[in-house]
């Protein structure tokens, strides 16, 4: 959701747009055991509570909105939407390898904010979660892998029909 909050009708440039999103337990969560689980809930009661941290740990100078709230039983974080915000134009690549190469810089970009995020909130349990992040991450491939053969199979099936 945007929320829109509206200046005051003395200064024109004071509008703030907040940036709503509801919050769910990561997927690394079902893979921990009982008591990873219980240990992640005392640290973190909600997701929302989680993002919050998480963004202030890895933000410079997160914004003075950040935080969370809950509606009809979901929960929600909040932070300000940047007015430089501006969606990456993606059109203008041409090709695999410009694709390939993008995703590959976002993805070295996502996982050092991860570990800089980790490592301020001081989590402490560095082997552990290598774990669930590597299980996650084959138990993913794996997934991605049997669902490009079930593509394929299908397109060679309709390819060869007609």
């Amino acid at each position: 959701y945007y929320v829109l909050i509206e200046g005051g009708a003395d200064h024109e440039h004071d509008d703030v747009i907040l940036d709503i999103k509801e919050q769910v337990t990561p997927e690394a969560y079902r893979l921990m055991d009982k008591a990873q689980q219980q240990a992640w809930r005392k640290l973190f009661p909600n997701e929302g509570i989680r993002h919050a941290a998480a963004f202030h740990a890895i933000a410079e100078h997160p914004d003075a909105y950040l935080g969370w709230l809950t509606m009809n039983g979901k929960v929600f974080s909040v932070r300000e939407r940047s007015p430089f915000k501006k969606d990456y134009p993606t059109h203008k690549l041409s090709g695999g390898k410009a694709y390939r190469k993008l995703a590959r810089q976002w993805g070295e970009i996502l996982a050092r904010e991860h570990l800089r995020g980790a490592q301020a909130l001081n989590r402490g349990k560095a082997a552990p979660f290598v774990g669930v992040v590597s299980t996650l991450a084959k138990a993913y491939a794996d997934c991605v892998a049997q669902d490009y053969q079930v593509f394929m199979e299908h397109f060679l099936a309709t390819d060869t029909a007609s």
